[in-house]
């Protein structure tokens, strides 16, 4: 809740310091086009394009700062408790058949910022860890899911397609050429 009521708070943070630095720059820049003498034209002029390419620079900051201003907006009440009672009842929507697979892909793109999958020396468990949006870390173990070779080796198929009679091989081909 709290990162939705205050979206955008760490980029306003670094816009506002880059911000500071940036017009702390563009008063050195004054003071040296200041301290400069007139007759000195060309270093003048440099000095008064160094001055104005910051204030320039100053400009931009403070535009993006409005626009992540004119963005920010906190949550009603309504919506927060509407938030709560979705993720209270979370389990419940995740099962139900209304919930179709692209919603449940995006609420996971959404949530989780990576899954990291080892697998132990055996190969027989694999070990995940998932890497959660708002910084918080999740370990799970899993047996290792057999892969379609080990549960039914294609000579096994074969015999199994032969018996039932589902087995047409291509013209010249012989079961010993499939396997």
């Amino acid at each position: 809740m709290e990162e939705l009521s205050a979206s955008g708070t760490a980029q306003r943070t670094a816009l506002s310091r880059k911000l500071e630095q940036l017009e702390y720059e563009a008063r050195k820049a004054f003071e040296q086009y200041d301290a400069v003498d007139a007759r000195n034209r060309l270093a003048a002029s440099e000095l008064e394009r160094r001055w104005n390419e910051k204030l320039e620079e100053v400009e931009v900051i403070k535009l993006k700062l409005a626009s992540l201003d004119a963005q920010r907006h906190s949550l009603w009440t309504e919506e927060e408790e509407r938030i709560r009672s979705m993720g209270n009842r979370f389990a419940e929507v995740w099962q139900n058949g209304h919930c179709p697979p692209t919603l449940k892909k995006m609420i996971f793109r959404t949530a989780i910022e990576e899954i990291i999958v080892c697998t132990d020396q055996d190969k027989k468990s694999l070990e995940l860890v998932l890497h959660w949006k708002g910084g918080m870390h999740t370990r799970l173990s899993m047996d290792r899911p057999r892969s379609a070779t080990d549960t039914a080796p294609i000579r096994g198929i074969i015999d199994h397609l032969h018996r039932t009679g589902k087995l047409i091989l291509p013209g010249g081909c012989t079961e010993h050429q499939l396997a």
